[in-house]
């Protein structure tokens, strides 16, 4: 399917649900931060749309790129480690060879839900799955900290998911 298919495309309302770690965001700008740097973001489209923007780092921390949307923009690393967005009916996917990055699905008009395991800049690992609701991971595997968060409803604050001090503190819905 062709990213610009109207059934693949990720812009919807302002008031918009988004479902990522078990939680449910409206109206919050930046769904995670780690460490003061944003990995997911709600972003304005144009004068009536929003879509989202996911950052896309290494475990060694160097940036491979971005996905606006379904549009992905690679940095030269991102080009050699072969970062591909892909696109099936209402998903959209980023893939690292076999490992998949995140899945953005299209679950109604105004709703979507975000999954995904990410780096940050610091080589933080944070996993949002359906086996994982939300955790922080060392570059070994070792799993950092958990969420105690779930099924929670957050609305009209700057971050959702906010990680801290190396993916050892976990906060949700704070003004920061």
């Amino acid at each position: 399917m062709s990213p610009t298919s109207t059934i693949n495309s990720l812009l919807f309302s302002q008031r918009s649900v988004i479902r990522f770690g078990g939680n449910i965001f409206i109206n919050v700008p930046i769904l995670l931060q780690v460490d003061g740097v944003p990995l997911i973001e709600e972003i304005q489209n144009n004068d009536i749309s929003w879509t989202t923007r996911l950052a896309l780092f290494h475990s060694d921390g160097m940036k491979l790129g971005e996905v606006t949307g379904s549009k992905l923009i690679l940095t030269e690393a991102g080009e050699k480690a072969g970062l591909e967005v892909k696109f099936r009916s209402r998903l959209t996917y980023c893939t690292l060879g076999e490992k998949i990055l995140f899945e953005v699905l299209r679950t109604a008009a105004a709703s979507i839900v975000i999954t995904a395991e990410l780096y940050s800049p610091t080589g933080v690992l944070v996993r949002s799955t359906g086996e994982v609701p939300f955790a922080t991971y060392a570059t070994d595997s070792r799993q950092i900290a958990a969420s105690p968060f779930k099924d929670k409803r957050i609305r009209n604050t700057p971050v959702g998911f906010s990680v801290t001090d190396a993916g050892q503190n976990i906060s949700l819905g704070e003004n920061r």
